[in-house]
């Protein structure tokens, strides 16, 4: 009988131990999963900075024709699109620009007026009009998407000048 209480301890204690390690494994893989999804936003959007960027010299706001010209310099980066935000005190709006020709409703190309837009090639820039700006912006930003993973926000301009 004695053999027997100990051999009830001792399956006691392995099962105990087995759950243990089963509750540990199964954390693990969901706190693995978790840290790869970010780590693949993480690398993915990783060194981008400077890349994509607005020209300041070619983005103001012109009161007269209700709209808000803006340059996009871009480098050597893959994207999949371009988020661009134009916030005013009241308002804002965001558009989505492709690197396919698209045609993105109140965008339009400089000096053309093209409704079909598309991102700059590698190494080179673009100039759009967002239309129906009735406000002067307060600011424009731009945030990348990049294998499927939407970055921070790469650059900004806090100050939009009037366009002389």
């Amino acid at each position: 009988m004695k053999n027997k209480k100990a051999l009830s301890e001792v399956v006691s204690i392995v099962l105990i131990i087995a759950i243990t390690l089963v509750l540990v494994a199964m954390i693990w893989v969901v706190i693995d999963n978790n840290i790869k999804g970010k780590l693949a936003k993480a690398s993915s959007c990783h060194n981008i900075y400077e890349k994509i960027s607005f020209d300041e010299d070619y983005t103001c706001y012109n009161q007269s024709a209700n709209r808000m010209q803006f340059s996009i310099s871009r480098g050597e980066i893959d994207l999949d699109y371009l988020l661009i935000g134009i916030t005013s005190e009241d308002s804002s709006k965001i558009y989505k620009l492709y690197l396919n020709d698209t045609n993105v409703s109140g965008i339009t190309n400089y000096p053309s007026g093209s409704e079909i837009v598309s991102l700059p090639a590698e190494n080179a820039g673009k100039t759009y009009f967002a239309e129906n700006i009735l406000i002067k912006p307060n600011s424009i930003e731009i945030a990348p998407s990049i294998e499927k993973n939407l970055c921070d926000t790469l650059d900004k301009i806090d100050e939009i000048l009037n366009c002389a």
